[in-house]
């Protein structure tokens, strides 16, 4: 069995194969997919259930999803405490970013805090725990009892998500329950998508409205944009033809992205519309009041209605929002708006206790993160073109955002004669089921981009006239050496196999030294000298015994270094020369947290 889950910002989910001769074909297996829907207290039928919790006084689970959701909301915040609802977070994926701009997203009520490491780490493999015994009951309903070491797992992430922020969601995973953790697969989110426009055909649309069925051949380039609720990852790849099957490899320098999801959609409806109709010192009074609930109702009303806006477009014409909607306004706000308030509503309603929005005000709240998205998707899209044997370009939109009118439009009028704009069949659950179709064959992904450029503190060769004479020491084979010089092992936007290997040899500087310490560090430049320059990070450290070689030639004292950078996570094996000693090296991304959330680069 194959199961993939998806940890979004607004909602998750999980999905899931039998892996068999018979589902061995991708189109076969896709069909054969089961995703999660039908979850408690939801609205509609969705493949995902709310980012949502309700917690107890000691900040555990009380409730997860809509049902948390809706309990937080309909009791009344004076008898919260004895029901044992003590706090309440929406959207907290968001929280691991260290943008500024991120932080306003999540939610956070009564005695959650998400600014609290360990708080963050029990919220965040609780979900995952969820969705895992979620998961394992919804597959032994349907298929009969299965042990959990019968199952491959593929947990999704984002791209953009530094290495950093990957090790915290390995961390929550082991706390999570997962039996052998070192086997569930980290799956990068477009990437996985990716994967699942190669396996089911999609519509090819043009500028103007026209459609095709559209299957991804050897040599089509494919950029995907991946619009969730907090974030917007794009990455691109090339279908190829090898060993008898189409894979993808990753083209140009890595992902790029930003926090551009449809939440701040959201979150510029709540600050400017309705600081625009109620005032801006009612509605910082209601936000702080019981009533703020029922200003997430309106903000529910809000992002259902953007997602089904009318829009008009015609050859040559940037797409225009026609709509015009009316958002209900509850009762109790609408009875306590002052007078004037609610005749000026009413006037721009032509009825009360409604909000209306015009076309000009809507397409303007969109545009805030439609215009970035497009710009990031031009980016991309020059990058791409300027490799030298590429083949046709697609552009893909997957993601909850992705399923925008208004966003579709504007991309396909914006790169009409760029790139071929492709609608895969379920674009809201391409990640969930790439994530299973990566979990079944990750071999589909053959070759990857570094995203930067990694490597090693080491003691090199002393350069006279390069290096300052600060640096320098004098090992106990009398060679002058520079410490701290940045040895690179891969640069950045280096192609990089999956399952590849980069081998380095290091030594230690003292005959009788017991220990290797080995400082693994990371960098947006392609030749970076020392690991002490400017905008150089630590990634990692370890310590090496060497003690079977003390008092050994410093040249016998070897350590043969081998770095696995083609997958997912970066994976380190140490070996001693001498002995031929081997042991693998689970990376401890140190300062962990730290690096997260105070403003290190992702």
């Amino acid at each position: 069995m194959v199961v993939s889950i998806d940890f979004g910002t607004h909602g998750s989910g999980y999905a899931y194969v039998v892996v068999s001769p018979h589902n061995d074909d991708p189109r076969t297996r896709d069909k054969n997919i089961v995703v999660s829907s039908g979850w408690p207290d939801s609205p509609q039928r969705t493949v995902k259930d709310l980012s949502a919790v309700v917690t107890n006084a000691a900040g555990g689970p009380v409730d997860w999803g809509y049902t948390a959701k809706y309990r937080w909301s309909d009791t009344p915040a004076n008898r919260r405490a004895k029901a044992g609802l003590h706090g309440f977070a929406y959207a907290f994926k968001m929280a691991l970013s260290p943008q500024p701009e991120t932080r306003s997203v999540p939610q956070a009520e009564g005695a959650v805090d998400l600014d609290d490491e360990p708080a963050l780490r029990v919220l965040v493999a609780g979900m995952l725990r969820r969705m895992r015994i979620s998961a394992l009951s919804q597959i032994r309903a349907d298929v009969g009892e299965i042990r959990e070491r019968d199952i491959r797992w593929c947990v999704t992430v984002p791209a953009i998500w530094s290495a950093g922020q990957r090790q915290f969601m390995r961390e929550a995973i082991a706390r999570a329950g997962f039996t052998d953790v070192a086997h569930v697969l980290l799956g990068v989110e477009p990437e996985v998508a990716a994967l699942y426009c190669l396996t089911t055909p999609g519509r090819a649309l043009d500028g103007r409205g026209a459609n095709t069925d559209f299957t991804i051949m050897d040599g089509v380039r494919v950029v995907v944009v991946d619009c969730g609720g907090g974030t917007v990852d794009i990455s691109a790849y090339q279908a190829q033809k090898r060993h008898g099957q189409t894979v993808l490899g990753e083209i140009g320098t890595g992902s790029i992205g930003g926090a551009l999801g449809s939440q701040y959609v959201n979150q510029q409806f709540r600050r400017q519309v309705l600081t625009d109709r109620f005032g801006a010192e009612v509605l910082a009074r209601w936000e702080a009041g019981p009533q703020r609930r029922l200003l997430n109702a309106m903000e529910d009303e809000w992002d259902a209605v953007k997602a089904h806006l009318s829009v008009a477009f015609g050859p040559g014409e940037p797409p225009q929002i026609t709509s015009n909607p009316m958002l209900e306004i509850p009762a109790p706000l609408w009875a306590a708006l002052p007078a004037r308030v609610r005749d000026r509503l009413t006037d721009l309603a032509d009825d009360e206790r409604y909000l209306r929005l015009t076309s000009v005000e809507v397409q303007a709240l969109l545009d805030r993160v439609v215009e970035p998205i497009i710009d990031l998707i031009a980016t991309k899209l020059d990058e791409v073109r300027g490799e030298s044997d590429g083949g046709p370009i697609v552009l893909v939109l997957v993601g909850g955002f992705a399923n925008n009118e208004y966003l579709r439009r504007r991309v396909r009028h914006r790169f009409d004669g760029l790139a071929l704009a492709m609608r895969p069949q379920q674009p809201r659950e391409a990640v969930l089921r790439g994530g299973v179709h990566f979990g079944y064959a990750p071999e589909q992904i053959w070759q990857r981009r570094s995203a930067r450029t990694y490597g090693l503190a080491q003691s090199l060769e002393f350069r006279p006239g390069i290096d300052d004479r600060q640096r320098l020491i004098i090992d106990h084979e009398n060679v002058w050496r520079c410490t701290g010089r940045f040895k690179v092992l891969v640069t950045r936007g280096a192609p990089v196999p999956a399952q590849s290997c980069v081998v380095a040899e290091t030594f230690p500087t003292l005959r009788n030294q017991e220990t290797l310490e080995l400082g693994f560090y990371w960098t947006d430049k392609t030749d970076p000298q020392y690991v002490d320059e400017a905008d150089v990070f630590p990634l990692n450290r370890m310590l090496v015994d060497i003690r079977a070689t003390t008092g050994l030639p410093i040249r016998q004292r070897a350590v043969r270094l081998e770095l696995y950078f083609g997958e997912t996570t970066i994976r380190a094996v140490a070996i001693n020369q001498r002995t031929g000693a081997k042991a693998e090296v689970k990376m401890l991304f140190d300062p962990l947290f730290a690096n997260i959330r105070h403003g290190s680069p992702n």
